[in-house]
């Protein structure tokens, strides 16, 4: 009796979660299918319709009646007597039908809006923009196969869209001329490196593939205890090597005075204040006293509290940074575990974890508080696929303390646990209401008692900028299209083959799944903002999509071979076949071998081209960030007479300092850069010590605030050319 109530149960959340899933996708369609209309109703001659002033124009009413569109076609289907596969695949073909509308119509307003430059990102935005709409279409055939109305809409449809991608080729083909040559050169080359890459990895694998079909190791269960030694050594020695290597470069930097006050200054002053108040405050951030929780809430920090205590330096918390990130490896490993995955495609996406360039470019711009991101979002993943509750909400808590805007991921997550069979949909409930209740109230607390939400990032999508993030969200569903054009820049297309190419492309090559809503962050965090830093690889800006973005890419890992039915097979020569197939009998020969099977090859091949493109982009950003010794030593030896100049200010001495000393120079209460002294709300006070950086013509700005000091009485305590000037007031003088 109770495995039957168990069955019934089951059976009922199956069919809630195929309701819902099929609401969701009808929903889409039609917000799809409205922007669409209402963009064509409102056209008007006087307005660019990819503007702001066309966002404006348009009346939300269109969009009312196709969310009650989309109620209705959802009731009408659930009361069809079809069965559950029919009317699943009526409504993908739907969503499909519309997202090609809708990509066809994206098409035709970027190809009719006048550019002063042609340039070919908005062909190759398209392209891959329909990549996963593509694959998804493709996939549609073969689970549509047994209804043969289904099957011939799919094939027609998936005929169109190869055509129509076709052309989106060939226009962006026709933009080439030497101007748009010139434009997009680091875009091409990208291109043909990314490919270049791609080959050489694949054809690697194919050949290790064939060389070694029989690998032992393949077919072993990752639990084994010889197998798990294994791995862990592996990924033990890489960690190690990414710690170190990285570490070296952010040691280097901050030891030779290479870090500037923002971001890396006002943190050590915060620590400082922390350290000995236990309170965020700083003076370098607005060039006044104030509590760092008022620009970002991040009581995260606390966590690094205790060791900074300990040492006070700031080569600990830049070190400190780097052991954060590489730990993300463990709970990767752990998901590994409970995907049942084998030795070495576990290892593959560790290393890849390691030499990813979105992890390691994130920590090359000094500690933040988003290096947190990386191991607690794979943390929270591991528990919500295990459907540990305790470890859920422990790790979403954790999540939403590392900075106000991680609740994005909290709620994109905990939509993915609503629609997806691998999680609890009660914990996806609760985890939607504690984000969004979270993100509300710390958006209250910026806006009333601190600088306000960084919004300005997103001006390019405030068609009602007094309405501030939300005037963002209803510009992007009023007027779908502009939203994406934003992201068909040369500078963001760039970025995403440098983001995608080193997970060979696997998180656009999934079949039509929400898993796709894991991708959403990264496109609203890094691709659809003009704030340049943010589509930066070398920018802290990707610690939390990078992450995200593996994590999809093992599940359309798992989606793909989770059904093979081995790795190789036992196979024989074509002579070998046909003399059995007379003989009817199974004669075992010397001629009898293993070869590979599609399965064992395609992963080789997929592997290859993960670890060899992660490698070498990976690399490349270190050769980027990287400082010849002769070059370091001659470094040090000027940062040591710097310091030795600059230990002689006593440590309550207040300080007005050039951009790259405040970080040597925070563990004090009173500091401002110089750069920043003239803010709205700036402090005024005259400072005991007056330090100027004259490393690289640093000097040559702040001629004229060197008089003024002078004129003011300031003496001339050091000189040193080339290395730093001090000035000190007459009061402090002995």
């Amino acid at each position: 009796m109770t495995n039957c109530s168990a069955t019934t149960e089951k059976k009922s959340k199956d069919k809630n979660r195929l309701n819902l899933q099929s609401f969701f996708y009808i929903l889409v369609s039609s917000w799809l299918l409205t922007s669409i209309v209402s963009s064509l109703v409102s056209h008007r001659n006087d307005l660019q319709i990819l503007s702001l002033d066309f966002v404006r124009s348009i009346s939300p009413y269109y969009y009312l009646a196709g969310l009650g569109a989309a109620v209705l076609i959802t009731l009408a289907i659930s009361l069809i007597s079809f069965t559950s596969t029919t009317k699943l695949n009526l409504v993908k073909l739907i969503f499909l039908f519309s997202s090609w509308s809708f990509l066809f119509y994206l098409w035709q307003l970027n190809s009719s809006v006048e550019q002063e430059q042609a340039s070919i990102a908005l062909s190759l935005g398209l392209i891959i923009v329909s990549l996963p709409v593509l694959v998804s279409t493709r996939y549609y055939l073969f689970e549509a196969r047994k209804s043969k109305i289904f099957f011939y809409l799919g094939r027609f449809l998936f005929i169109v869209v190869i055509l129509f991608l076709f052309l989106v080729l060939i226009d962006g083909l026709m933009l080439f001329s030497p101007a748009s040559l010139y434009q997009d050169t680091s875009l091409i080359i990208k291109i043909i490196l990314a490919v270049i890459l791609a080959v050489q990895g694949a054809l690697a694998g194919a050949i290790t593939a064939h060389l070694f079909p029989d690998v032992s190791i393949i077919n072993r269960p990752l639990k084994s205890k010889k197998t798990g030694s294994i791995l862990y050594v592996i990924v033990a020695i890489a960690g190690i090597l990414h710690i170190l290597l990285v570490g070296y470069l952010m040691f280097v930097r901050t030891y030779t005075l290479g870090t500037p006050t923002y971001d890396f200054g006002i943190f050590v002053q915060m620590f400082h204040n922390m350290a000995e108040t236990g309170l965020p405050t700083t003076t370098l951030e607005r060039s006044y006293e104030m509590n760092h929780f008022a620009v970002h809430i991040s009581p995260i920090y606390y966590l690094l509290l205790p060791i900074y205590y300990l040492t006070r330096s700031a080569i600990v918390l830049q070190l400190a940074q780097i052991v954060i990130v590489a730990s993300g490896v463990i709970p990767l490993i752990f998901i590994t575990r409970l995907l049942d995955w084998p030795q070495r495609r576990s290892i593959t996406f560790s290393l890849l974890y390691l030499t990813y360039p979105a992890l390691i470019g994130s920590s090359m711009y000094d500690l933040h508080e988003n290096c947190f991101l990386a191991p607690l979002l794979l943390w929270l993943l591991y528990f919500v696929l295990k459907k540990h509750a305790a470890g859920t909400f422990i790790f979403t808590a954790l999540v939403l303390a590392v900075k106000e805007d991680a609740a994005l991921y909290i709620v994109f997550i905990a939509l993915w646990m609503l629609l997806s069979a691998r999680t609890s949909r009660k914990h996806g409930s609760i985890m939607l209401l504690t984000g969004l209740a979270w993100f509300a109230i710390a958006l209250y607390w910026l806006n009333s008692r601190g600088v306000g939400a960084m919004d300005g990032r997103y001006h390019n999508l405030m068609a009602w900028p007094e309405y501030g993030l939300f005037g963002v969200v209803l510009t992007s569903l009023l007027h779908p299209g502009y939203t994406i054009s934003e992201m068909f820049t040369v500078d963001k297309i760039i970025y995403g083959i440098s983001v995608l190419a080193p997970l060979a492309f696997l998180p656009l090559l999934r079949r039509l799944h929400i898993d796709y809503i894991l991708i959403l962050p990264w496109i609203i965090m890094n691709l659809l903002s003009n704030y340049q830093y943010q589509h930066n690889i070398n920018f802290q800006y990707h610690y939390g999509t990078g992450v995200l973005l593996i994590f999809v890419a093992m599940l359309t890992m798992d989606d793909l071979f989770k059904d093979s039915p081995s790795y190789y097979s036992l196979s024989l020569p074509r002579q070998a076949r046909l003399k059995q197939s007379e003989t009817n009998e199974q004669i075992i020969g010397p001629f009898q071998r293993l070869y590979a099977s599609k399965s064992y090859q395609m992963q080789c091949m997929i592997t290859g081209i993960i670890l060899i493109t992660s490698l070498y982009f990976g690399a490349s950003l270190y050769v980027k960030h990287y400082v010849p010794l002769d070059t370091v030593k001659v470094r040090v030896e000027t940062a040591a007479d710097m310091k030795r100049e600059m230990d002689k200010i006593p440590d309550e001495a207040s300080i007005r300092a050039t951009a790259w000393l405040t970080t040597y120079l925070a563990q004090r209460d009173k500091i401002i850069d110089l750069d920043y002294e003239h803010l709205e709300e700036a402090e005024t006070w005259q400072a005991d010590y007056i330090v100027i950086d004259q490393r690289y013509d640093r000097r040559l700005p702040q001629e004229d605030r060197i008089m003024t000091a002078i004129a003011q009485g300031y003496l001339v305590m050091v000189d040193l050319p080339e290395k730093i000037l001090i000035l000190q007031h007459p009061d402090t003088v002995n």
